[in-house]
């Protein structure tokens, strides 16, 4: 396979050789983007974990500290609580505190913005073509979640810390910008667990500049993931934070959550298919627009992808410029003529420097209740059960299992006032025998009635049938069995007692 050379230009003769290009047109797609996911915030509802996240920062706020153990369940007893996730957690209390949920959904629009404006940014720099840039970013965006989650932060760490260290090997950047990565380090770690990324990123870009001999460069990047490796132990759990980062990998739930499990064929998911084998295609053609270290990090997501539906975002950013390169390549060397026009109209600094300022206008907006207020957008958190949870709480002295997908609403709306099994923190949160005992109920495994004995289960609240083939066996089994009845039908879920 073709390596690049130290000396090999990043931009083909005849391409788009000037910044002033990249920056509008990485502007505009991340203003438009970034309007068109707020205005349809309603869409990031996709689970209900932000509601978990913002009961998390809301105790933090409220005691001060970093709560060590559960206060919602009762199950959870004196196992250890490792949020990993506290700093966003603790953000997006004080946002929906100053502009609602409005604040929250228009954040993260932004956050899935600047993830997408880098990656067409990176392509468009590598390849230099618009048209094939353009192509693989809209490619990247049917693989990326857009759910409210501190998994963003991680996607656009990911984006910016490959988009910087790929320009600092081809001699585009200084490396002085790897000072930038320890505070970055220190930002993530604190943040969300895709910090794990930060030695992978490092350590192959570093190994690419041994393997061309580039002793300074090498020894540069070998003191940052030294510092970085380092700077991970800033958070509140030293390096405890490792097994807090296990913890939800390696956990027996992901049998039963949608986001671990392979990616697989269907209707909705089409397209996303058609980006992937698109990818498999080009992935091993040889060209000297990419870094071997870039390819073979793709081709390790990709990989990744096939065997959960959680690593098809980090796939999407770091597949993309591969799949740019390809396309260009089959593309006309020379721009067209209207290009040509275009780009002898836009190669002034200004224009795109004017268009970058509207930018940032542009995200300091949306955020405020004007741009909430213009958008007619009237926030609220998803899948209220405020019915379902009144009629529970006439049952003080009852233990409730509630479904997993419901437990984060019950949570966040009762604050323990209505303690949950078990809920969408896994075994950051709970003891692993709770989640063993929940996957036994869940599938009706051998020994699933007798935990509801073990556990002094007293009512079990299910969804409304017709969402969910799994959670409709649950239904069924309840509804037949002795010594239970539906007692009450709310909008989102159905109460069983035991007689």
């Amino acid at each position: 396979m073709e390596e690049i050379s130290p000396l090999t230009p990043a931009m083909p003769p005849g391409a788009y050789p000037h910044s002033a290009f990249r920056l509008l047109f990485t502007c505009l797609l991340f203003s438009f983007i970034a309007y068109i996911l707020t205005a349809s915030g309603a869409a990031m509802f996709t689970d209900t974990d932000p509601l978990w996240h913002l009961a998390a920062g809301d105790l933090i706020r409220q005691i001060h500290s970093i709560p060590t153990v559960d206060p919602w369940s009762f199950t959870a007893g004196k196992y250890r609580w490792l949020n990993i996730s506290w700093g966003w957690d603790t953000a997006m209390s004080w946002v929906h505190d100053t502009g609602g949920w409005h604040a929250m959904i228009a954040l993260n629009a932004l956050t899935i913005a600047a993830i997408i404006a880098v990656v067409f940014y990176t392509c468009l720099t590598y390849s230099g073509s618009f048209l094939a840039s353009l192509a693989a970013t809209v490619g990247a965006i049917t693989l990326l979640s857009l759910s409210l989650r501190p998994l963003q932060v991680s996607n656009l760490m990911v984006a910016l810390w490959f988009l910087l260290l790929g320009l600092i090997l081809r001699k585009r950047l200084s490396p002085l910008w790897l000072l930038l990565f320890p505070l970055l380090s220190l930002l993530w770690v604190n943040i969300h667990g895709g910090f794990i990324m930060v030695p992978l990123l490092l350590g192959a870009f570093l190994l690419q500049a041994a393997l061309r001999r580039e002793a300074r460069l090498a020894n540069a990047l070998l003191g940052s993931l030294l510092t970085c490796t380092a700077v991970l132990s800033c958070n509140p759990y030293g390096l405890e934070i490792i097994e807090a980062v296990r913890r939800p990998l390696a956990t027996v739930a992901n049998r039963f959550i949608l986001e671990w499990q392979p990616f697989s064929f269907t209707a909705a998911n089409m397209v996303s298919h058609l980006d992937v084998f698109a990818f498999l295609l080009v992935a091993f053609l040889p060209t000297r627009k990419l870094l071997p270290a870039e390819r073979y990090l793709a081709l390790l997501w990709c990989a990744l992808s096939f065997t959960a539906n959680r690593y098809l975002s980090i796939f999407a950013i770091l597949g993309a410029p591969t799949l740019a390169c390809a396309v260009a390549a089959i593309l006309p060397s020379q721009p067209s003529k209207l290009t040509t026009t275009l780009l002898n109209a836009y190669d002034k600094k200004p224009l795109a420097y004017s268009v970058l300022a509207a930018s940032m206008l542009l995200a300091a907006w949306l955020p405020t209740a004007s741009a909430s207020a213009y958008l007619k957008q009237q926030f609220l958190a998803p899948n209220h059960m405020a019915e379902e949870i009144n009629f529970m709480k006439q049952y003080p002295s009852i233990h409730f299992l509630t479904h997993f997908n419901l437990a984060a609403i019950v949570a966040y709306e009762t604050r323990g006032e209505v303690p949950v099994f078990v809920d969408p923190r896994t075994e950051t949160a709970f003891p692993p025998e709770i989640l063993q005992a929940y996957l036994q109920f869940h599938y009706g495994l051998p020994g699933w009635q007798e935990l509801l004995t073990d556990y002094d289960i007293g009512g079990v609240v299910l969804p409304l049938p017709g969402h969910d083939p799994e959670n409709d066996a649950i239904l069924q089994r309840f509804h037949a069995m002795p010594g239970w009845y539906a007692a009450f039908t709310g909008p989102t879920a159905i109460v069983f007692l035991r007689q």
